[in-house]
């Protein structure tokens, strides 16, 4: 499968714990343009699953992507996203940016 986005672009993965989002953003884009939310927890806390760091692990998260539109690269935010508000958390650092031309997608993911 070929994956084609405009770059710079959002592209926002969800689905549940399991499904294949980091999977699939590995097969299809650069490291450097994944922005994990379970990378994030582990860089804060060495430790992917301690959700008790949560809360500033997405504050990473957001900040990351915030500063790759900024810097116009091509971000992929993977997360499980599972929640509209979530979603929205990550278009709206996009629209923050007001970019033309620029996109955001939400990819849900198949299984493994």
């Amino acid at each position: 499968m070929v994956v084609r986005v405009p770059d710079p672009s959002l592209v926002v993965l969800c689905g549940p714990a399991g499904s294949g989002k980091t999977t699939f953003a590995r097969r299809h884009f650069r490291d450097t343009a994944i922005v994990s939310s379970d990378r994030c927890r582990a860089m804060i806390a060495d430790d992917e699953a301690n959700i008790r760091v949560s809360r500033d692990a997405f504050e990473l998260f957001h900040t990351i992507i915030e500063v790759r539109l900024r810097h116009r690269r091509l971000t992929v935010a993977d997360s499980t996203a599972l929640l509209p508000e979530a979603r929205s958390s990550c278009l709206t650092c996009r629209r923050r940016r007001a970019w033309c031309g620029t996109n955001a997608a939400t990819a849900g993911s198949g299984g493994r």
